[in-house]
């Protein structure tokens, strides 16, 4: 079984209303926790699941809504449980 993790990390910021320069404030990075499987990490980059699924039919554990996180935008890895 995948190690549960939370993921702190840093996701870019974006507005879509028109704003002239004037009316613009500063838009900082939004800090993600994301909790789920550790699937894969290396030095570039951490993937991780919100879900495993049991494969009756073939007898193995599939993969559900995996996604990737750039190593450079992760600030802290928290191991929940193993």
């Amino acid at each position: 079984m995948a190690k549960v993790v939370e993921v702190i990390w840093l996701d870019a910021c974006r507005e879509n209303a028109i704003l002239d320069r004037e009316g613009f404030q500063d838009m900082p990075p939004l800090t993600r926790r994301n909790v789920g499987y550790l699937i894969k990490e290396n030095e570039a980059e951490v993937t991780m699941s919100f879900g495993l699924i049991e494969n009756i039919f073939k007898g193995n554990e599939g993969i559900d809504e995996a996604f990737t996180i750039p190593r450079g935008c992760i600030t802290d890895i928290k191991e929940l449980s193993s």
